[in-house]
């Protein structure tokens, strides 16, 4: 094998011993609560060290942030999805959101987060939805943006005007999630409604 082949191998082992590291966390945190996500417990479930656990992430917090970003992710996934899937913008953004929402609402891990806001566990992992949610706001929104351009969405604003308002509504999405008002397709509804109004507010206004 050449060093490249090998280095490319390592970097797999790498990639999927992550994986199986956070699967493991994620099952626990579902099944048991925040608390019982410990590095020796991590170790044992994956089968290696609990030193090769620390070198992977170095806190128990490293692993919530990933845990978050990671689910956060797959959903962004769907939502380009629909952006794909939809030629007429406010379609593209009704089938986005209601994909989102009604995902978010059947995801293991979502559930239990948005439950630990109820119960006052998981004080390591609800910040980073909540008080301490900017970089995956501002994650969430660039993807977003790149997205709408990148699959012939055009909203006719400016592009400051149109990223204000892509951030906004990745605000109102993930306070949905946190706390629905309704069922996911009522929710999606509720917020196109409101964008459909946003955007031909802005045109009307030559923002």
């Amino acid at each position: 094998m050449t060093a490249a082949g090998r280095g490319s191998f390592r970097a797999e082992q790498h990639t999927r011993l992550r994986e199986q590291l956070l699967d493991a966390a994620s099952a626990r945190f579902v099944a048991d609560g925040w608390p019982s996500v410990t590095m020796a417990k991590l170790a044992a479930d994956v089968g290696v060290s609990r030193q090769t656990v620390y070198n992977e992430f170095g806190a128990k917090s490293r692993i919530a942030d990933e845990l978050v970003m990671r689910e956060v992710g797959r959903l962004l996934d769907t939502v380009r999805e629909q952006l794909a899937n939809e030629r007429e913008l406010l379609a593209a953004i009704g089938s986005a959101v209601a994909a989102l929402l009604g995902e978010a609402s059947e995801n293991p891990l979502v559930k239990v987060i948005v439950s630990s806001a109820h119960t006052g566990t998981g004080d390591e992992i609800l910040p980073l939805l909540t008080t301490r949610a900017l970089g995956l706001i501002e994650n969430a929104t660039e993807i977003i943006v790149v997205s709408l351009a990148e699959f012939g969405h055009v909203t006719g604003l400016e592009p400051a005007v149109e990223r204000e308002v892509v951030d906004s509504i990745v605000r109102l999405v993930l306070s949905h999630v946190m706390q629905p008002a309704a069922s996911p397709d009522q929710d999606a509804a509720k917020i196109t409604r409101l964008i459909a109004a946003v955007l031909i507010g802005a045109r009307t206004d030559g923002s």
